[in-house]
């Protein structure tokens, strides 16, 4: 990322100079070598339509020479994986709608889908042997791992339950490594028989935070759906509060970050601090989000901008339909593209919520633009929202400051001082203009923190302190 694009560069694995190999305006990422080391699959963003495509490239490590093996400038064609006699090469399209295998022979020929259906699929691995496929699959608010046969069979499922990533394949192909996270449990390895007919339970090969978790209660989440204001099907995940007591729960709607994310029954501490201090949490898959399709993920995309919005008055809406659920006492929260969900929508509608919670949210697009480091994000924001000099009626429109005189709820912003993506100034500017109109806000910025906080200081200190403030105003 030398000249403000990701370029491909080879060095020695003895060290050396890196040598450069690819050139132009396009980024060129996601490597897979092939058998015989001759050749680099990689992406590359070639499309002037749609600034989110991918098509697959092979690189000649030999003489340097680059040759497109898959076209199309709607297409995102990624994480590109040769097969062990090098003939084919797997990888990952929206091509159709979904997320889906395709396969391809390194000629650019014979290109196809080979597993396709509902359910966002993500990393193809080969067997060994070179008969099967192991991939991800995201079904229902959580990630399993299936097999499929080359020839063409039934997939069969192998892991499911949670966040399941990484399948990786052991040297004789009867077992398959992976990553498992869930609600309950922090990350780890574990190990598991494809045997079709093996009862064996997968085996637990690292052991994160042992003797550290086992007396604490967590509370388990549920996929739910409901139906937005355009009619389009939401799905998220709810968690119950943990307090057993006879008081209706108040309530945290949690919004992901991105927004081309997904909320996933994985590893949330925070989320579960909350639960066990009272709090039920609504974690919605707005449109937006990843996991549902093409068409979904574009769905706040040009006139789609502001569905989102409906989404989350509806999340709103869910939460107070249940009986257990106090409708007066619900707070918006979330990082990154959540924050700004909470600082916009207790602006634009100031009446849903009692208190918002932003976490390195942005406030103002146009200051935005002009100090954000990662450059990528005004790509982004062009597909999104389109040229900002072009339409800055649409920018100002979903700008929260632009609101700022409407928000009657507390708010708390919390930011890393070394978010080169977001920088602190946004949620600075908000706080200023929350006190310069005498409204309740308050603000921490957590120095040597970036874009998501890593030191134990500040998690403990946002958690403590995001507990502090919905006690006090929810």
């Amino acid at each position: 990322h030398r000249n403000g694009r990701d370029d491909i560069h080879i060095v020695p694995s003895s060290g050396g100079t890196a040598t450069q190999m690819t050139f132009g305006q396009s980024d060129n990422t996601d490597l897979s070598w092939s058998p015989d080391d001759s050749q680099i699959a990689f992406i590359s963003q070639v499309s002037e339509i749609d600034v989110f495509s991918n098509n697959l490239c092979l690189l000649s490590t030999g003489d340097g020479k680059v040759v497109q093996i898959t076209h199309g400038d709607r297409a995102n064609d990624r994480t590109p994986r040769w097969s062990p006699d090098g003939k084919q090469i797997a990888f990952i399209s929206n091509r159709g709608d979904n997320d889906d295998i395709w396969l391809v022979k390194p000629d650019g020929t014979a290109l196809h889908p080979w597993v396709q259906g509902d359910g966002e699929k993500g990393d193809p691995q080969w067997s060994p042997d070179g008969n099967w496929i192991a991939y991800t699959q995201f079904r229902k608010c959580e990630i399993e791992i299936w097999i499929a046969p080359i020839d063409g069979g039934e997939p069969r499922l192998i892991v499911k339950g949670g966040d399941n990533q990484a399948p990786r394949w052991s040297p004789d192909g009867s077992h398959l490594l992976f990553w498992h996270s869930a609600h309950n449990q922090p990350g780890n390895l574990w190990i598991k028989s494809i045997e079709k007919n093996s009862t064996d339970d997968a085996i637990q090969l690292t052991k994160v935070s042992e003797g550290q978790l086992e007396t604490i209660s967590f509370s388990t989440p549920t996929c739910l759906q409901y139906i937005s204001k355009d009619g389009l099907t939401i799905e998220g995940l709810y968690y119950p509060s943990l307090l057993e007591d006879n008081n209706l729960a108040p309530a945290i709607l949690w919004v992901h970050g991105g927004p081309n994310a997904k909320h996933v029954n994985t590893w949330y501490p925070l989320l579960q601090y909350l639960a066990q201090r009272g709090y039920a949490i609504f974690a919605p898959n707005y449109r937006g989000s990843t996991g549902y399709g093409r068409f979904f993920m574009e769905a706040n995309i040009g006139a789609g901008v502001g569905g989102d919005i409906e989404d989350w008055v509806a999340s709103a809406k869910l939460l107070r339909e249940m009986p257990s659920i106090d409708g007066n006492r619900i707070a918006i929260a979330g990082p990154s593209a959540g924050g700004y969900a909470a600082q916009l929508v207790l602006g634009m509608v100031p009446d849903e919520f009692k208190a918002g919670i932003s976490i390195s949210g942005i406030s103002e697009w146009f200051s935005y633009w002009e100090d954000t480091e990662i450059t990528w994000t005004h790509r982004f924001r062009v597909k999104l929202m389109g040229e900002i000099a072009k339409n800055q009626a649409l920018y100002r429109a979903r700008s929260p400051l632009t609101y700022v005189k409407n928000i009657s709820a507390p708010m708390l912003l919390l930011h890393g001082a070394d978010d080169n993506g977001v920088p602190p100034g946004q949620s600075l500017q908000m706080a200023n203009a929350l006190k310069s109109l005498g409204k309740t806000g308050e603000i921490k910025i957590y120095p040597e923190e970036g874009h998501g906080f890593v030191g134990e200081k500040a998690i403990t200190d946002a958690a403590q302190r995001i507990e502090t403030f919905l006690g006090l105003y929810l």
